[in-house]
Protein backbone atom coordinates (compact mmCIF):
# COMPACT_ATOMS: atom_id res chain seq x y z
CA UNK A 1 0.00 0.00 0.00
CA UNK A 2 1.59 3.44 -1.10
CA UNK A 3 2.46 5.52 2.34
CA UNK A 4 -0.20 8.49 0.66
CA UNK A 5 -2.97 5.78 1.40
CA UNK A 6 -1.75 4.83 4.86
CA UNK A 7 -1.93 8.39 5.27
CA UNK A 8 -5.13 8.91 4.26
CA UNK A 9 -6.52 5.81 6.73
CA UNK A 10 -5.07 7.50 9.64
CA UNK A 11 -6.62 10.47 9.31
CA UNK A 12 -9.34 9.15 8.82
CA UNK A 13 -8.99 7.02 11.85
CA UNK A 14 -7.99 9.66 14.21
CA UNK A 15 -11.39 11.88 13.73
CA UNK A 16 -13.23 8.91 15.65
CA UNK A 17 -16.59 9.98 14.38
CA UNK A 18 -20.14 9.16 13.53
CA UNK A 19 -21.45 9.00 9.79
CA UNK A 20 -21.66 11.56 7.66
CA UNK A 21 -24.91 10.11 5.86
CA UNK A 22 -28.27 10.56 3.48
CA UNK A 23 -27.58 12.74 1.01
CA UNK A 24 -26.21 11.95 -2.77
CA UNK A 25 -22.81 13.43 -3.15
CA UNK A 26 -22.97 16.55 -5.64
CA UNK A 27 -19.76 17.74 -7.38
CA UNK A 28 -18.66 21.31 -6.43
CA UNK A 29 -16.00 22.12 -8.99
CA UNK A 30 -16.95 24.83 -11.34
CA UNK A 31 -18.69 23.40 -14.50
CA UNK A 32 -16.84 26.21 -17.20
CA UNK A 33 -13.23 24.81 -15.74
CA UNK A 34 -14.03 21.43 -16.40
CA UNK A 35 -16.02 22.34 -19.84
CA UNK A 36 -13.99 25.22 -21.46
CA UNK A 37 -10.65 23.09 -21.74
CA UNK A 38 -11.80 21.63 -25.19
CA UNK A 39 -12.87 24.91 -27.20
CA UNK A 40 -10.40 27.20 -28.27
CA UNK A 41 -10.61 30.96 -27.39
CA UNK A 42 -12.25 32.77 -29.99
CA UNK A 43 -13.33 36.37 -30.19
CA UNK A 44 -15.51 37.86 -32.36
CA UNK A 45 -16.80 41.48 -33.21
CA UNK A 46 -20.35 41.81 -32.92
CA UNK A 47 -22.41 45.36 -34.15
CA UNK A 48 -25.02 46.58 -31.33
CA UNK A 49 -27.14 49.31 -32.29
CA UNK A 50 -27.51 51.97 -29.51
CA UNK A 51 -31.11 53.79 -28.75
CA UNK A 52 -29.88 57.28 -30.76
CA UNK A 53 -29.38 54.94 -33.70
CA UNK A 54 -25.74 54.52 -34.21
CA UNK A 55 -23.83 51.49 -34.37
CA UNK A 56 -21.01 49.97 -31.35
CA UNK A 57 -18.41 47.95 -31.70
CA UNK A 58 -17.71 45.32 -29.27
CA UNK A 59 -15.32 42.37 -29.15
CA UNK A 60 -17.64 39.41 -27.97
CA UNK A 61 -15.71 36.31 -25.99
CA UNK A 62 -17.98 33.60 -27.83
CA UNK A 63 -16.85 30.87 -24.47
CA UNK A 64 -19.43 32.60 -22.66
CA UNK A 65 -22.31 32.31 -25.49
CA UNK A 66 -23.10 28.53 -24.51
CA UNK A 67 -25.89 28.35 -27.31
CA UNK A 68 -22.96 29.43 -29.76
CA UNK A 69 -20.99 26.58 -28.66
CA UNK A 70 -24.04 23.85 -28.15
CA UNK A 71 -24.62 24.75 -31.90
CA UNK A 72 -21.43 24.32 -33.16
CA UNK A 73 -20.78 21.11 -31.55
CA UNK A 74 -24.62 19.91 -32.69
CA UNK A 75 -23.37 21.10 -36.62
CA UNK A 76 -20.25 19.30 -36.27
CA UNK A 77 -21.97 16.08 -34.43
CA UNK A 78 -24.60 15.63 -37.67
CA UNK A 79 -21.95 16.27 -39.84
CA UNK A 80 -20.13 13.58 -38.39
CA UNK A 81 -22.94 11.21 -38.58
CA UNK A 82 -24.08 12.25 -42.36
CA UNK A 83 -20.47 11.31 -43.58
CA UNK A 84 -20.22 7.98 -41.56
CA UNK A 85 -23.42 6.65 -43.05
CA UNK A 86 -22.63 7.80 -46.32
CA UNK A 87 -19.38 6.24 -45.92
CA UNK A 88 -20.85 3.16 -45.03
CA UNK A 89 -23.72 3.01 -47.99
CA UNK A 90 -21.31 3.69 -50.68
CA UNK A 91 -18.91 0.57 -48.96
CA UNK A 92 -22.08 -1.57 -49.50
CA UNK A 93 -22.53 -0.37 -52.78
CA UNK A 94 -18.97 -1.48 -53.26
CA UNK A 95 -19.43 -4.94 -52.06
CA UNK A 96 -21.17 -6.80 -55.11
CA UNK A 97 -23.05 -9.81 -54.40
CA UNK A 98 -21.71 -12.91 -52.76
CA UNK A 99 -22.21 -15.83 -55.59
CA UNK A 100 -20.95 -18.68 -53.74
CA UNK A 101 -19.72 -19.66 -50.07
CA UNK A 102 -16.26 -18.82 -50.71
CA UNK A 103 -17.04 -14.50 -51.77
CA UNK A 104 -19.84 -14.93 -48.70
CA UNK A 105 -17.12 -15.32 -46.17
CA UNK A 106 -15.07 -12.47 -48.17
CA UNK A 107 -18.55 -10.38 -47.73
CA UNK A 108 -18.71 -10.90 -44.47
CA UNK A 109 -15.28 -9.89 -43.85
CA UNK A 110 -15.74 -6.57 -45.50
CA UNK A 111 -19.22 -5.87 -43.82
CA UNK A 112 -17.84 -6.08 -40.71
CA UNK A 113 -14.64 -3.92 -41.24
CA UNK A 114 -17.68 -1.08 -43.04
CA UNK A 115 -19.76 -1.51 -39.33
CA UNK A 116 -16.82 -1.01 -37.31
CA UNK A 117 -15.28 2.10 -39.38
CA UNK A 118 -18.86 3.33 -38.95
CA UNK A 119 -19.11 2.78 -35.50
CA UNK A 120 -16.00 4.77 -34.86
CA UNK A 121 -17.04 7.53 -36.81
CA UNK A 122 -20.73 7.10 -34.63
CA UNK A 123 -18.55 7.67 -31.67
CA UNK A 124 -16.60 11.12 -32.47
CA UNK A 125 -20.35 12.22 -33.72
CA UNK A 126 -21.77 10.89 -29.73
CA UNK A 127 -19.07 12.93 -28.23
CA UNK A 128 -19.59 16.02 -29.98
CA UNK A 129 -23.45 15.82 -29.51
CA UNK A 130 -22.71 15.38 -25.76
CA UNK A 131 -20.84 18.04 -24.89
CA UNK A 132 -23.25 20.23 -27.49
CA UNK A 133 -26.39 18.97 -25.03
CA UNK A 134 -24.12 20.02 -21.91
CA UNK A 135 -23.09 23.30 -23.30
CA UNK A 136 -26.96 23.70 -23.97
CA UNK A 137 -27.75 22.53 -20.34
CA UNK A 138 -24.88 25.26 -19.33
CA UNK A 139 -27.08 27.73 -21.59
CA UNK A 140 -30.57 27.28 -19.87
CA UNK A 141 -29.35 26.62 -16.52
CA UNK A 142 -26.61 28.95 -15.92
CA UNK A 143 -27.19 32.68 -13.79
CA UNK A 144 -30.99 31.70 -13.21
CA UNK A 145 -33.58 29.82 -11.73
CA UNK A 146 -34.54 26.80 -13.47
CA UNK A 147 -37.82 24.14 -12.88
CA UNK A 148 -37.02 20.33 -13.92
CA UNK A 149 -33.57 21.59 -15.36
CA UNK A 150 -32.66 18.34 -16.51
CA UNK A 151 -34.00 16.91 -19.80
CA UNK A 152 -32.17 14.00 -20.73
CA UNK A 153 -28.76 11.85 -19.09
CA UNK A 154 -26.16 14.70 -20.12
CA UNK A 155 -28.22 17.03 -18.37
CA UNK A 156 -28.49 14.72 -15.01
CA UNK A 157 -24.71 14.12 -14.96
CA UNK A 158 -24.23 17.84 -15.46
CA UNK A 159 -26.72 18.24 -12.75
CA UNK A 160 -24.21 16.08 -10.20
CA UNK A 161 -21.27 16.47 -11.28
CA UNK A 162 -20.99 20.02 -12.93
CA UNK A 163 -19.88 18.59 -16.18
CA UNK A 164 -19.65 15.44 -18.57
CA UNK A 165 -17.36 12.37 -18.62
CA UNK A 166 -16.05 10.64 -22.51
CA UNK A 167 -15.74 7.42 -20.52
CA UNK A 168 -18.09 5.21 -18.65
CA UNK A 169 -18.29 6.56 -14.64
CA UNK A 170 -15.49 4.74 -12.90
CA UNK A 171 -16.53 1.81 -10.15
CA UNK A 172 -16.30 2.41 -6.88
CA UNK A 173 -16.37 6.29 -7.67
CA UNK A 174 -18.28 7.85 -4.47
CA UNK A 175 -17.40 6.71 -1.44
CA UNK A 176 -18.27 7.53 2.39
CA UNK A 177 -16.35 5.98 5.81
CA UNK A 178 -17.97 6.41 8.96
CA UNK A 179 -16.98 6.32 11.96
CA UNK A 180 -18.85 6.70 15.35
CA UNK A 181 -17.75 7.09 18.77
CA UNK A 182 -19.93 3.85 20.38
CA UNK A 183 -17.72 0.54 20.50
CA UNK A 184 -15.55 1.42 17.63
CA UNK A 185 -18.17 0.79 14.74
CA UNK A 186 -17.27 1.41 11.53
CA UNK A 187 -18.81 1.48 7.76
CA UNK A 188 -17.92 1.73 4.41
CA UNK A 189 -20.65 2.51 2.00
CA UNK A 190 -19.48 3.15 -1.52
CA UNK A 191 -21.90 3.72 -5.00
CA UNK A 192 -20.76 0.78 -6.81
CA UNK A 193 -22.34 1.64 -10.04
CA UNK A 194 -24.12 4.89 -10.68
CA UNK A 195 -26.00 5.34 -14.28
CA UNK A 196 -28.36 7.82 -15.89
CA UNK A 197 -32.02 6.73 -17.33
CA UNK A 198 -33.03 10.30 -19.03
CA UNK A 199 -33.62 12.54 -16.42
CA UNK A 200 -33.38 10.18 -13.43
CA UNK A 201 -29.78 9.35 -11.93
CA UNK A 202 -29.38 5.59 -10.58
CA UNK A 203 -27.17 4.47 -7.46
CA UNK A 204 -26.66 1.18 -6.45
CA UNK A 205 -24.52 0.63 -3.55
CA UNK A 206 -22.98 -1.40 -0.80
CA UNK A 207 -22.20 -1.19 2.76
CA UNK A 208 -19.44 -2.88 4.92
CA UNK A 209 -19.22 -2.70 8.75
CA UNK A 210 -16.64 -3.66 11.13
CA UNK A 211 -18.43 -4.92 13.71
CA UNK A 212 -21.62 -6.88 14.50
CA UNK A 213 -24.02 -7.89 17.41
CA UNK A 214 -23.35 -11.81 18.17
CA UNK A 215 -26.16 -14.01 16.55
CA UNK A 216 -28.60 -16.38 19.06
CA UNK A 217 -27.97 -14.12 22.05
CA UNK A 218 -30.91 -12.22 23.30
CA UNK A 219 -28.93 -10.25 26.46
CA UNK A 220 -29.89 -6.84 26.97
CA UNK A 221 -26.39 -5.97 26.12
CA UNK A 222 -26.37 -7.63 22.67
CA UNK A 223 -29.70 -6.43 22.11
CA UNK A 224 -28.16 -2.55 22.43
CA UNK A 225 -25.49 -3.79 20.34
CA UNK A 226 -27.97 -4.61 17.66
CA UNK A 227 -29.62 -1.87 17.80
CA UNK A 228 -26.65 0.49 17.29
CA UNK A 229 -25.61 -1.89 14.42
CA UNK A 230 -28.91 -1.09 12.61
CA UNK A 231 -28.40 3.41 13.50
CA UNK A 232 -24.78 2.73 11.77
CA UNK A 233 -26.18 1.32 9.51
CA UNK A 234 -28.75 3.44 8.55
CA UNK A 235 -26.75 6.39 9.20
CA UNK A 236 -23.96 5.04 6.58
CA UNK A 237 -26.34 4.48 3.71
CA UNK A 238 -29.38 2.97 4.66
CA UNK A 239 -28.08 -1.05 4.87
CA UNK A 240 -25.64 -3.47 3.24
CA UNK A 241 -27.15 -2.40 -0.22
CA UNK A 242 -28.89 0.19 -1.73
CA UNK A 243 -30.78 1.38 -4.30
CA UNK A 244 -31.50 5.08 -5.41
CA UNK A 245 -33.14 6.98 -7.59
CA UNK A 246 -33.07 10.95 -8.11
CA UNK A 247 -34.84 13.03 -10.37
CA UNK A 248 -34.28 16.97 -9.76
CA UNK A 249 -36.98 19.61 -9.10
CA UNK A 250 -35.52 22.71 -9.65
CA UNK A 251 -31.68 24.40 -9.77
CA UNK A 252 -30.49 27.65 -8.86
CA UNK A 253 -26.87 29.01 -10.15
CA UNK A 254 -25.85 32.34 -10.23
CA UNK A 255 -22.63 31.72 -12.61
CA UNK A 256 -20.46 32.99 -9.88
CA UNK A 257 -19.61 29.87 -7.97
CA UNK A 258 -23.11 29.74 -5.45
CA UNK A 259 -25.74 27.18 -6.64
CA UNK A 260 -28.89 25.57 -5.44
CA UNK A 261 -30.35 21.77 -6.31
CA UNK A 262 -33.09 20.20 -5.01
CA UNK A 263 -34.63 17.07 -5.90
CA UNK A 264 -37.01 14.13 -4.37
CA UNK A 265 -34.38 11.09 -3.70
CA UNK A 266 -36.19 7.71 -3.05
CA UNK A 267 -33.89 4.76 -1.60
CA UNK A 268 -34.45 1.37 -1.37
CA UNK A 269 -32.13 -0.59 1.49
CA UNK A 270 -32.19 -4.05 2.07
CA UNK A 271 -29.94 -5.39 5.29
CA UNK A 272 -28.34 -9.27 4.46
CA UNK A 273 -27.31 -11.60 6.83
CA UNK A 274 -24.12 -12.16 7.66
CA UNK A 275 -22.42 -15.34 6.03
CA UNK A 276 -21.90 -18.54 7.70
CA UNK A 277 -24.91 -17.54 10.08
CA UNK A 278 -28.20 -19.78 11.28
CA UNK A 279 -30.16 -16.22 10.59
CA UNK A 280 -32.10 -15.97 7.21
CA UNK A 281 -33.93 -13.37 8.07
CA UNK A 282 -33.40 -9.93 6.44
CA UNK A 283 -33.52 -6.11 7.56
CA UNK A 284 -35.61 -4.05 4.14
CA UNK A 285 -36.88 -0.47 4.68
CA UNK A 286 -37.67 2.13 2.14
CA UNK A 287 -36.90 5.63 2.52
CA UNK A 288 -39.20 8.16 0.77
CA UNK A 289 -37.23 11.53 0.64
CA UNK A 290 -36.49 14.94 -0.58
CA UNK A 291 -32.95 16.51 -0.83
CA UNK A 292 -30.88 19.62 -1.51
CA UNK A 293 -27.61 21.29 -1.22
CA UNK A 294 -26.40 24.75 -1.33
CA UNK A 295 -22.99 25.36 -2.00
CA UNK A 296 -20.72 28.51 -2.70
CA UNK A 297 -16.96 27.89 -4.39
CA UNK A 298 -14.26 30.02 -4.29
CA UNK A 299 -13.03 31.50 -7.89
CA UNK A 300 -9.97 28.39 -7.89
CA UNK A 301 -12.66 25.62 -6.97
CA UNK A 302 -10.43 24.68 -3.71
CA UNK A 303 -12.15 25.88 -0.92
CA UNK A 304 -16.16 24.91 -1.02
CA UNK A 305 -19.03 26.37 2.11
CA UNK A 306 -21.64 23.98 1.55
CA UNK A 307 -24.87 22.43 3.65
CA UNK A 308 -26.90 19.41 2.63
CA UNK A 309 -30.39 18.68 3.80
CA UNK A 310 -33.02 15.62 3.48
CA UNK A 311 -36.30 15.37 4.22
CA UNK A 312 -37.81 12.02 4.58
CA UNK A 313 -40.04 9.59 5.78
CA UNK A 314 -38.93 5.96 6.58
CA UNK A 315 -40.28 2.18 6.98
CA UNK A 316 -39.70 -1.32 6.82
CA UNK A 317 -40.50 -5.17 7.71
CA UNK A 318 -40.59 -6.33 10.90
CA UNK A 319 -36.90 -7.40 10.94
CA UNK A 320 -35.82 -3.60 10.25
CA UNK A 321 -38.01 -2.18 13.07
CA UNK A 322 -36.48 -4.96 15.59
CA UNK A 323 -33.14 -4.46 14.91
CA UNK A 324 -33.76 -0.39 15.65
CA UNK A 325 -35.25 -2.01 18.62
CA UNK A 326 -38.31 0.64 17.67
CA UNK A 327 -41.20 -1.58 18.90
CA UNK A 328 -44.48 0.08 17.60
CA UNK A 329 -43.04 -0.62 14.54
CA UNK A 330 -44.56 2.89 12.77
CA UNK A 331 -42.75 4.85 10.11
CA UNK A 332 -40.70 7.68 11.04
CA UNK A 333 -39.50 11.31 10.39
CA UNK A 334 -35.58 11.24 9.48
CA UNK A 335 -34.61 14.60 8.50
CA UNK A 336 -30.97 15.79 7.97
CA UNK A 337 -28.98 18.97 7.71
CA UNK A 338 -25.03 19.34 7.20
CA UNK A 339 -23.01 22.53 7.36
CA UNK A 340 -19.49 22.39 6.00
CA UNK A 341 -16.33 22.72 4.44
CA UNK A 342 -14.89 21.24 1.16
CA UNK A 343 -11.69 20.81 -0.06
CA UNK A 344 -10.94 20.49 -3.86
CA UNK A 345 -14.74 19.16 -3.85
CA UNK A 346 -13.29 15.68 -2.79
CA UNK A 347 -12.49 16.18 1.05
CA UNK A 348 -15.30 17.33 2.82
CA UNK A 349 -15.64 18.14 6.75
CA UNK A 350 -19.15 19.13 8.01
CA UNK A 351 -21.71 19.07 10.86
CA UNK A 352 -24.97 16.46 10.73
CA UNK A 353 -27.60 17.46 12.98
CA UNK A 354 -30.61 14.54 12.53
CA UNK A 355 -34.11 15.50 13.59
CA UNK A 356 -37.44 14.23 13.16
CA UNK A 357 -39.77 11.87 15.16
CA UNK A 358 -38.95 11.49 18.79
CA UNK A 359 -37.23 8.24 18.05
CA UNK A 360 -34.21 9.95 15.40
CA UNK A 361 -33.91 12.94 18.35
CA UNK A 362 -33.17 10.56 20.89
CA UNK A 363 -31.22 7.87 18.92
CA UNK A 364 -29.29 9.84 16.47
CA UNK A 365 -27.52 12.93 17.87
CA UNK A 366 -25.17 15.19 15.87
CA UNK A 367 -21.65 14.57 14.56
CA UNK A 368 -18.92 16.06 13.15
CA UNK A 369 -17.61 13.61 9.86
CA UNK A 370 -14.94 13.45 7.29
CA UNK A 371 -16.05 11.93 3.83
CA UNK A 372 -14.46 11.27 0.62
CA UNK A 373 -15.59 11.51 -2.72
CA UNK A 374 -12.89 10.25 -5.42
CA UNK A 375 -13.01 12.37 -8.45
Amino acid sequence: MKRSNYFLIAALCSFNMAAYSQTIPVGFKNAKSKMFKDVPDRIIQKDFIKEDGTIEHKKIDVKTDYSTISEDLQNTADSLRRDANQKFSDGIGLLGKPKNIGQLRAYEINLETLEDQRELALKDAKYFEKRSKAYDYLNRTSGTFKKFPVRNAVDAEMYYNGFVKDTRAKFLSNTLFSFSSDGGKASLFNEIYVDYFGPIRIGLGAMISNKQSIEGQETVENKEEKSQDAIQRLLGGGGNGVLSASYPLFNVDNGRGFAIKFGVVPKLAVDIPKIGTENKEYGLNYNLGAEGTIFYSGENDIITFFSNFRFARISGNNVFFNNLEKDDKKSFGFNQISFGLAFSSTFRLSYNHYFGSEFVNKNFPGAISFTIIPN
